[in-house]
């Protein structure tokens, strides 16, 4: 089936009903993506400062001050322990074009539900990916419920403004 439109005066209104609709909708979805990506990088950065860890504990040197200090690493399957906090201080989100990035900074390295994993500091994505630290893919998995809650809330608020 296909519709055709054909310029006409008469169609004025629909065209503008047509234009609004999709302004409309990028705006909810952008709105949507941008409650989205806080709450997925706030979660990721929880997970690495507060969640309890129960790898090696050894002594490293602390990284502002170069003083020994014990430190527990994360085991396998657990979020990364946080050591100087550059991974959990560089995590964020960018929604943009109706994309959003959430990660730790500027370089794609992997997608994870549709959503690009992106990374500034060095080790980011090592963790997530091939050392099973994983802190991103289990925030998105735990605000799922929220993702789906945020694009109907906001896409409905859009299109009601039309």
């Amino acid at each position: 089936m296909a519709i055709r439109v054909i310029a006409s005066s008469k169609n004025f209104r629909a065209e503008q009903s047509l234009r609004n609709l999709v302004r409309n909708t990028h705006k909810g979805i952008s709105h949507a993506f941008n409650r989205i990506g806080r709450d997925i990088s706030g979660e990721a950065k929880r997970t690495i400062r507060e969640d309890p860890k129960t790898g090696v504990i050894r002594e490293v040197k602390d990284p502002f001050t170069g003083e020994l200090q014990l430190h527990q690493a994360s085991a396998p399957g657990e979020s990364p322990a946080n050591l100087s906090g550059a991974l959990a201080g560089s995590i964020g989100a960018i929604a943009q074009n109706n994309q959003l990035q959430i990660g730790a900074g500027g370089n794609v390295v992997g997608n994870i539900f549709m959503m690009d994993i992106v990374t500034f500091v060095d080790y980011a994505a090592e963790l997530e990916l091939e050392f099973e630290r994983p802190y991103l893919k289990p925030s998105i998995d735990r605000k799922q419920r929220n993702t789906r809650t945020y694009l109907s809330n906001h896409l409905r608020l859009s299109l009601e403004g039309e």
